[in-house]
């Protein structure tokens, strides 16, 4: 049963950060993908503690060699926050996937709305392949509506009204 109205393919489709988890090296790019997807700051800063065991594993542990005690320091360390990562991946889906499912709709009318204030500025329809007209032009007003039932009708940008 999908979480939803999506529905369940697009769902999946969209839960492909969890193999992320799965690759050791990047596991940290998982949450920093879904936090800056979802504007959501806790999840980006958790994708930046998750990198700091790899950085430190990888840029300072290797300097000293694989029996130094560096080396054997982080590398535990670096083992738990992948599997704290793969765990915590699964934990966050559905909150994931409902927030971008969120941030879909909100840019959906967002859009809807831009498209009909140009429909109504231009008096187009962009649904139609040709664009057409969606309704009469309006006439220009008269005189007659601006001033009283006395005027002879004229247009409105005439600069030489009659009375």
């Amino acid at each position: 049963m999908s979480l939803t109205k999506k529905g369940s393919a697009w769902e999946l489709a969209q839960s492909w950060y969890i193999l992320l988890a799965f690759t050791g090296f990047f596991s940290w790019a998982a949450f920093l993908y879904i936090g800056i997807r979802t504007n959501q700051r806790k999840w980006w800063g958790m994708g930046i503690v998750y990198f700091l065991p790899f950085a430190v594993l990888f840029f300072y542990g290797a300097q000293h060699g694989s029996g130094s005690w560096q080396m054997n320091t982080f590398a535990p360390i670096w083992l738990v926050s992948i599997v704290a990562t793969i765990v915590h991946a699964f934990l966050v889906r559905k909150e994931f996937l409902l927030r971008l499912a969120a941030h879909a709709e909100l840019k959906w009318k967002a859009n809807q709305d831009l498209k009909n204030s140009i429909e109504l500025q231009y008096d187009v329809d962009l649904d139609d392949p040709l664009h057409k007209r969606k309704r009469n032009p309006q006439p220009a007003p008269t005189s007659e509506t601006a001033a009283g039932s006395n005027t002879v009708k004229r247009n409105a940008t005439d600069s030489d009204m009659v009375k």
